[in-house]
């Protein structure tokens, strides 16, 4: 396990918002994303709620429902999506140690080395956006 892995509910909605930019031309739905990337359903429609509620995705219900992308792919950043999950905005001073807040005046032992890794992952996440990610993820995937 590597520290500097997503989190698991954060990997589910990439590849939520990847499926649904692979597939914009189908009616896409839980369950046939579930199956995809056998995610439970209940779970993965929480995750659905949480990238709605974001106004990352649309949902419609009904015989022609589905779930859709509620903006263009490409001017959805990586971060945008991790945000989503975690309520960053909310949560940014957090300490990577769980020691309650983390900042200038009041910060861990490894505040300093690890903002600066902090930032570069931000700057990499904020730089990535989905249509790109969907691209590159589908050439691996289709080399397999």
């Amino acid at each position: 396990m590597s520290i500097l892995t997503l989190p698991k509910t954060i990997q589910n909605a990439i590849q939520t918002m990847v499926y649904l930019t692979l597939n914009d031309k189908e009616n896409c739905n839980v369950s046939k994303i579930s199956k995809e990337y056998k995610i439970s359903k209940t779970y993965l429609a929480k995750i659905v709620q949480t990238l709605s509620l974001n106004k990352l995705i649309k949902t419609s219900t009904g015989r022609n429902g589905g779930i859709y992308l509620n903006k263009k792919p490409e001017s959805i950043k990586v971060i945008d999506i991790a945000d989503a999950i975690n309520g960053i905005k909310k949560k940014k001073n957090l300490c990577v140690l769980g020691i309650g807040d983390c900042n200038e005046k009041t910060h861990c032992p490894i505040h300093h080395s690890w903002k600066q890794v902090k930032n570069t992952i931000n700057k990499k996440l904020s730089e990535q956006n989905l249509k790109t990610l969907s691209i590159e993820l589908s050439k691996k995937i289709n080399k397999k």
